[in-house]
């Protein structure tokens, strides 16, 4: 149970990470290439 729960947290800060990364990608002077790249890697 404690390490299942463990994994759902890591994944959840793992995809607030990746959110944030693609908002300060959005906010960047190249952002549709940046973005795509981002969202298709």
């Amino acid at each position: 149970m404690n390490a299942s729960l463990g994994s759902t947290l890591a994944l959840s800060k793992a995809i607030q990470g990746r959110e944030a990364a693609i908002r300060h990608l959005a906010h960047s002077t190249s952002a549709p290439s940046n973005l795509n790249a981002w969202v298709l890697a």
